[in-house]
């Protein structure tokens, strides 16, 4: 599992790093992307936190608007 992975490359510095996870927001051109389970970003999360890597689940804002994190962009009329 990835989770596994990062919790490996970061052993080393774990009391250096912080890592924030954002669920993916969508935008309409890129629609083969999709935002993962909130249960599986859950499992990411604690899968994170038993091997110490400080961690935490960013709260989106904006979505509907399209002004979450990642939709930021240009627009044309």
């Amino acid at each position: 599992e990835q989770a596994l992975e990062l919790a490996e490359l970061l052993k080393n510095i774990k009391k250096l790093s912080y890592v924030n996870l954002i669920p993916y927001n969508p935008v309409s051109e890129h629609d083969q992307y999709s935002r993962s389970p909130k249960e599986r970003v859950m499992v990411f999360y604690d899968t994170l936190k038993k091997k110490g890597v400080n961690c935490v689940v960013r709260q989106e804002h904006g979505t509907d608007i399209d002004a979450a994190c990642g939709q930021l962009r240009s627009n044309t009329m």
